[in-house]
């Protein structure tokens, strides 16, 4: 009896030891360095532990889950205080800053790789000297943080992004982190601009050419706000005041009728006051005018390293179903065209054959006249003018 009871203890031993430990398999971690920038890309590395094999259950035992190794606290760089902070009320254009003081809290070197700004109202002078330093372990620094309120009228708000690596060749310290610095402020405006941004739509030109939209000026901080002068940053924009008492309203006007072809345009409205802390408001604009009739290319150029006829295409299109009703002759024999006259449709292809020059650059501008078909209504005639010009080259 005893024989058995040691053989079935030498046989749990062995089972043991044959089975109670595991191995994890190491962590292959990407170089994350960036020889072109002194920010590299943002990349934490994360590790994967392979999970323990266990021994087999047997009757009278206990099973013993083996641990996942832990992982060492990250996040070496932080703030003694408190990562974000607010000013409080304050008014616009005003400089304000804040120091943060931060510090290396692990027990190895932090290696400073670059710095990023949400906006270029918030910065921090610690750039030349703070990018591209170590702090050991334990050392503290102060970090200013500006921001210029400007123009905000509600909330003025900065982030800036401290990238960081660790110095060690430790695995399990590879990979980039990023503290994130917050600042912000409560903004008591001088007046208020609503909105401060104008969207017209798309304007079809068939349809009207010219589109209207109003906002509004209203003194906040100070009683007595004036308007000096609007300037507008296209002359396809107008603005003018309607209305004044309490504000003023202010109504922008955009006139698409001097665009040859379909596009999206941008501008914005410069609104001098007289205001001594934001004297100057701006609104931005934005409009898409729709032609009738659109061309593509708008204009054909051959260059004087081009040899011997030339084939070159012209879409021409329409936002109605539209037809070529005629397209002009050019002044020499030189320039021929091509295209479908019967074909009715909302996108044409006119052919220009361009032979080469003989004693002068080809200078055309070519009309072509488009019957427009608009649904529950007269067709319209439409004309666009094609330009071309070739280069002259000596000895042709």
């Amino acid at each position: 009896m005893y024989r058995y009871h040691c053989f079935f203890i030498g046989f749990v031993f062995l089972v043991s030891l044959a089975s109670g430990c595991s191995k994890t398999t190491p962590v292959a971690v990407e170089n994350l360095d960036s020889p072109d920038s002194n920010i590299p890309p943002i990349s934490p590395a994360t590790s994967h532990v392979s999970a323990p094999s266990l021994a087999p259950i047997l009757p009278g035992t206990q099973v013993a889950v083996v641990p996942t190794p832990p992982r060492p606290a990250r996040m070496g760089l932080t703030v003694l205080d408190s990562h974000t902070h607010h000013f409080g009320e304050v008014r616009q254009n005003t400089q304000l800053q804040h120091d943060f003081v931060l510090t290396n809290k692990v027990d190895v070197p932090i290696r400073i790789l670059g710095m990023q700004s949400s906006c270029s109202c918030t910065w921090s002078e610690s750039n030349d000297n703070f990018v591209g330093s170590t702090l050991a372990p334990g050392h503290k620094v102060d970090f200013p943080v500006f921001i210029n309120t400007g123009t905000y009228q509600d909330k003025a708000n900065g982030k800036i992004n401290i990238i960081y690596r660790y110095q060690s060749d430790d695995p399990k310290w590879l990979g980039e982190e990023i503290l994130t610095l917050e600042v912000t402020a409560t903004i008591l405006p001088d007046y208020r601009i609503e909105p401060q941004e104008l969207k017209f739509g798309d304007i079809l030109a068939l349809e009207s050419q010219t589109a209207k939209r109003s906002f509004r000026v209203t003194p906040v901080q100070m009683e007595m706000l004036e308007i000096i002068d609007i300037k507008p940053s296209s002359g396809l924009f107008t603005a003018n005041i309607v209305s004044s008492g309490q504000g003023y309203e202010i109504e922008v006007a955009f006139d698409g009728s001097s665009l040859a072809n379909s596009e999206t345009v941008h501008g914005h409205l410069i609104i001098d006051t007289n205001s001594v802390t934001v004297p100057r408001g701006i609104v931005m604009l934005a409009a898409s005018y729709v032609a009738p009739i659109s061309t593509e290319p708008s204009y054909i150029l051959i260059s004087s390293d081009k040899e011997g006829i030339m084939k070159e295409k012209v879409q021409v299109v329409s936002s109605v179903p539209s037809q070529i009703r005629s397209v002009g002759k050019s002044s020499t024999d030189l320039v021929h065209v091509e295209f479908d006259s019967a074909l009715k449709a909302e996108k044409h292809t006119i052919t220009f054959t361009i032979n080469p020059c003989r004693d002068a650059a080809i200078d055309e501008t070519i009309p072509v006249e488009i019957v427009l078909f608009p649904a529950g209504r007269e067709s319209i005639i439409q004309a666009v003018p094609v330009t071309l010009y070739r280069f002259y080259k000596a000895g042709e």
